[in-house]
Order: C-alpha cells, then structure tokens, then sequence
C-alpha cells in the first residue's frame, strides 16, 4: 500500500481490469472498426486523467469526453492523444478546442464557419464530427435538414471531418432500426457528392455495438462496458474496475426500540449495534439507500440504519462478527464476497448502472491499482 493517508473513505481502481475490459472489446469485433474509449464524467467516476492514459495506452484510438472543458483538462496530461468532446461545444471555447486539437461534435453550418475560420486563423484545421438527430431529440442537425446542412459543414475551409454519427435511442430494435434508417437515407443524400471523402461513420455506444454488430460502421463509442458494466449481448465478462471503501470509525449500541439519525426514520427492533462511516449522500450514498440498501462488512451483508446524512452513513453490524472500529466497509464494486454489485445498487436507488459509479465526490482519495499493487493514489482535495 502507498505511504500516503487516505482519511476514512476511499475508491481502489483497478486499471489492470479496465485495459482487460478495452482489450476483450477489441478481441471481439472487426479489426476495421474503430474504438472511442468514452472517459467523460471524469471516466464515469473513475478518475479521467489515470483512466484515459491507459486506454489511450492500451490501444483506443480515440479519447471521448462529453464537454470541450474536459478535453482540455484531459490534453495537459495527454498531449498527443486523438481526443474529442462528444457534446455541446459553446462558441467561446471554440478557439480553445482548435488550439488544443480537440474534435468537436458540431450539427450547424453556421457552427462550422465560424470553427473553419478560426483554425484558418491559426494556420491548422479543426477536426469534427458532424451529428444528425434521427430520433433521440438532444442534439444533431435535425434529420430533414441533412441534405443541404452536410454538405455544406462538409465543403467548409478549414475543417476536417472525422466522422458523421447519430445516437440511438434503444427502445427496441424496431425503433432502433428506424432511426438507422433515417441515418443512412441522411447520409445518401450527400454521398453522391462526396463520394471519396465521405469519413468514418459511427452510431453505436456500449449496448448497440453488441446488440447490432452489424451498425458498427467504422467505430463504435465504448463507455460503462469499460468500467465493469455487463452488456447483455457482449461475448465475454467485463472487469469490475472500481471498488468504493470506507472504515468503521464509531461503533454505538442501542437498545431495542431505539431510533437512529434524521428523523429517527430507523428504528431498531431489538439491541443493535450500530457504526458509522465517514461517506453520505455528498460522496455518493443517495438517501433512499435507506430504503433496501446494503453494504458488505467482513463479508457480511448489512442494512443501512436511517437516511444517510450529508457526510456520514449508519448501518446495522449487529449480525457482523467480531466486528470492530477500523474494519473497511464496501459500499459499491468490488469482486467476489466482500462486494456489492452496481446492479444491485442501481435497483436500490432507482437508478441505472452508470450513475451510482459517476456520483463519488471529489473528496474521496482514489488508489490505483496494477498488478495486484497499489501503484498511485490521488486525492482531489490535497493534490
């Protein structure tokens, strides 16, 4: 373990899981197609800059992040990697992105002129890649406005078009295949006239690219799949990445019928013992965890006890044995026994599989791990 403290909560990464979960999804499709390992919400919880160093190292061919802020905190760490803000970019970070060769997602003409000009100015080219909205309705060129709005975005100075890409909404494969539909019919209507220049077409995220291998196309944007999330339709297990601890730091024992925290929302039915640990709902513990939540301590699965407060969570040991202050509890990851799955903790808080990993705050130390060693840790606050 590294000489460093780590104060009473913390996450271990394991980045010898995350380059398995990036190489098996390698392993598994066309030598042809494209990667775009997704590191956006600061890699799903995960730590962004440790993160996107071993994709980038491990073979991705392109680092996507969800805003243009976030690449360019990314290309201080990584200057020489293809790196793309898959989302809104806002006029007044333009400049930044042409400057730090950051792709940008664009969907306008008008967008596009002013990005041309701009890296015209700067004597470079601004790499993009050009959206259309078939159906998810959050953004892109609307469908219907393609064949005059993509060749034009296409034949504008100064710019290099990466890719032409869609998302789909995966209601059902139906649906799915009507927004492909409207995608390819999209893209027919340019093809005619760029027909040596037309670039890598991309439409598939984690789920789709499994789902329907055949709308691969020329790459596919891989995300939760990398941090662990099983994907009913991949041909191999992913690696749970991340494991989220904290320590016993009170042990209380109350007797029966006594109340516990806010509210006094939970109340013992017999002589309890109760810990704490130093994790609440601002590093990712929401409130209704109190509801049918669970943790793992000494292996043994644990009921919360009340609502979770800001900066502290109670749970009932008293089922533990030999339980005792110091003891590391698991709140969410982890593998084998002493874990609790993301599946799990999705249901319980009524949410989907990515959001409980990208809730951790920024005051949780994240440890790296490879090799089996603690190999960096990184804290938020203090570095």
């Amino acid at each position: 373990m590294l000489n460093r403290p780590l104060g009473g909560a913390w996450q271990e990464i394991d980045l010898d899981a995350l380059r398995f979960n990036l190489e098996s999804v390698r392993a598994a499709i066309d030598p042809g197609v494209r990667i775009a390992a997704v590191v956006k919400a600061d890699a799903y919880g995960h730590g962004i800059i440790e993160c996107a160093r071993v994709l980038y190292e491990s073979g991705a061919d392109v680092i996507a992040t969800a805003s243009v802020r976030e690449a360019l905190y990314l290309r201080r760490a990584l200057p020489l990697a293809p790196l793309w803000a898959m989302g809104y970019a806002s006029d007044d970070l333009l400049e930044d992105a042409v400057v730090g060769n950051i792709a940008l997602s664009i969907s306008s003409a008008e967008q596009a002129k002013r990005l041309g000009a701009l890296a015209e100015s700067h004597n470079t080219l601004a790499h993009v890649h050009i959206k259309i909205d078939t159906g998810f309705h959050r953004l892109g060129m609307p469908v219907e406005d393609a064949a005059v709005s993509l060749p034009a975005i296409m034949s504008t100075p100064g710019l290099a078009i990466d890719g032409v890409f869609t998302h789909l909404a995966l209601i059902d494969k139906e649906h799915d295949r009507a927004q492909m539909v409207k995608f390819f019919d999209a893209i027919r209507s340019s093809a005619a006239r760029f027909a040596n220049e037309l670039p890598c077409l991309h439409a598939a995220d984690s789920i789709a690219a499994f789902r329907y291998p055949e709308w691969r196309l020329g790459m596919i944007r891989i995300g939760a799949l990398l941090y662990g999330n099983h994907i009913a339709d991949a041909p191999f297990t992913p690696h749970k990445v991340m494991r989220l601890c904290a320590r016993i730091v009170s042990i209380r024992n109350i007797p029966a019928g006594e109340g516990v925290g806010y509210d006094e929302s939970y109340r013992s039915t017999r002589a309890a013992a109760i810990a704490t640990i130093p994790l609440g709902y601002a590093d990712g513990l929401p409130r209704r965890l109190r509801e049918s939540g669970q943790a793992s301590v000494r292996g043994t699965r644990v009921r919360y006890a009340g609502l979770p407060c800001m900066d502290q969570s109670m749970l009932d040991v008293t089922d533990v044995a030999g339980v005792s202050v110091g003891d590391a509890v698991t709140v969410l990851g982890g593998e084998g026994a002493d874990s609790i799955s993301v599946e799990e903790f999705a249901a319980w808080v009524g949410s989907n599989r990515n959001e409980p990993l990208a809730m951790t705050g920024r005051r949780v130390p994240r440890v790296y791990y490879q090799g089996g060693c603690a190999v960096k840790a990184v804290d938020p606050l203090l570095d």
